[in-house]
C-alpha cells in the first residue's frame, strides 16, 4: 500500500475518516476468506487434519491499526488489560510469560515452598466471547465511538471457505 500514488492515499484516507466518523465497518470488510492448511503429518483425506486460516481484507488490517493505536492507550490509561497478559499488547510474547513463570517458580523452590500453577488452555477461546458482556465493558470507556466502531465490526460478520478454485458462499 506505500507504493500506491497519493490520490489512492488521499481517497483511502476519506474512506476510513468516514469509517471513524459513522462508526461502521462495510460488510465486504467483515467478510473472512477461510482457506484450509493442512496440519502436518495429518492424512488429506480427515476433516480434522486441516487448520482453518481466516483471511481479512487489507483494507479492513489497516483500519484495525488505525483504530488500535488510539484504542490502546485508552486501555493501558484505564487498566482495562491485564499486567499478566501478553496477547494484543505491544513489547510483550509468550517467551516473557515463560520466563516470568520460570522465575517465580526457581524462586519459590530455593525458598522451600509449594508452588501449585494452574494451566489452562481454553479451545476456540475467540469464538466463546460474550459478545454483550464485552459490549458493556467497553462502552465503559470514552470516547463513544471507539466501542461503537467495535460493535459495528463484530456484529454481522461472514466468512467464505475457499479450496483450490472454488469458494462457499458467505456464512
Amino acid at each position: 500500500m506505500r507504493q500506491l500514488p497519493r490520490k489512492v492515499i488521499v481517497k483511502l484516507t476519506y474512506l476510513y475518516n468516514a469509517a471513524f466518523r459513522l462508526r461502521y465497518v462495510t460488510s465486504y470488510w467483515k467478510t473472512a476468506e477461510v482457506i484450509m492448511v493442512l496440519k502436518p503429518g495429518k492424512p488429506a483425506t480427515g476433516v480434522a487434519s486441516y487448520r482453518p486460516i481466516s483471511l481479512l481484507p487489507l483494507l479492513y488490517k489497516l483500519l484495525e491499526k488505525l483504530f488500535l493505536k488510539g484504542f490502546k492507550p485508552i486501555l493501558d490509561e484505564k487498566q482495562i488489560t491485564s499486567a499478566h497478559q501478553s496477547g494484543y499488547r505491544n513489547k510483550h510474547s509468550t517467551k516473557d510469560q515463560v520466563q516470568s513463570i520460570t522465575t517465580i517458580t526457581e524462586k519459590t523452590l530455593e525458598e522451600k515452598n509449594v508452588c501449585p500453577t494452574i494451566f489452562l488452555d481454553v479451545a476456540q477461546a475467540f469464538d466463546k466471547v460474550w459478545h454483550e458482556r464485552l459490549f458493556h465493558k467497553i462502552e465503559q470507556l470514552p470516547p463513544a465511538e471507539h466501542s461503537q466502531l467495535l460493535k459495528s465490526y463484530l456484529s454481522d460478520r461472514y466468512f467464505r471457505v475457499k479450496r483450490t478454485n472454488t469458494q462457499s458462499s458467505n456464512k
